[in-house]
């Protein structure tokens, strides 16, 4: 767990989100490839139902072959306050992590791979919403996990509640401090020493 370079800008803005408290407008971040793998339909579903229910709400999306995703499915955002980066640099896409409220990181399938996206996010301190599947489990109580066949109206209900009740800075910082570029190494110099 560990931000690039260029990453304490977005510390910063991450750290004064928190001391300002909970907007009027709320932002749902999803980051990555967007698609059917990330179930990015669900997370727009769910924001049109978020908005229904009369919250001011804004969908953030940065990552590789965003511009092509809403090419062919910009639909699913119809009527909704989406900001989009396709192809973002570092210190956009930590940007963007930053400004976001509630972030929703889901895969369809277990396919064995970790997540370099989500340990970011919880070096930001951000609350952050996965899928119930393969490493994310790794996470424990500094993500909350909900199964992928949550229904968009108790999906949004997960959202919103993640929102009005964030996951607890001790969790996220726990876990950040066990998963440090030193912990690992310290851990592999133990490891090949006792090999």
């Amino acid at each position: 767990a560990f931000l690039p370079r260029g990453g304490e800008d977005a510390l910063s803005i991450a750290r004064a989100r928190v001391l300002a408290g909970r907007s009027e407008q709320f932002t749902i971040g999803t980051f990555g490839v967007p698609g059917p793998s990330k179930l990015t339909h669900r997370v727009a579903a769910a924001a049109r139902e978020i908005g229904r229910r009369g919250v001011p709400v804004r969908v953030l999306m940065a990552g590789y072959g965003v511009r092509e995703y809403l090419r062919n499915h910009g639909r699913d955002f119809d009527g909704l306050d989406l900001r989009s980066f396709d192809g973002p640099t570092d210190p956009q896409l930590l940007r963007c992590m930053a400004e976001t409220d509630v972030a929703v990181q889901f895969r369809s399938k277990n396919l064995g791979e970790s997540s370099g996206i989500v340990p970011q996010l919880l070096c930001l301190g951000k609350t952050v919403l996965v899928s119930d599947i393969g490493s994310f489990k790794e996470f424990g109580n500094a993500v909350r996990m909900v199964s992928n066949d949550l229904d968009v109206e108790n999906l949004a209900d997960e959202i919103l509640h993640l929102w009005h009740n964030p996951i607890f800075q001790k969790h996220t910082s726990d876990y950040v401090s066990r998963h440090t570029p030193a912990r690992f190494r310290e851990k592999l110099i133990e490891i090949v020493a006792t090999s």
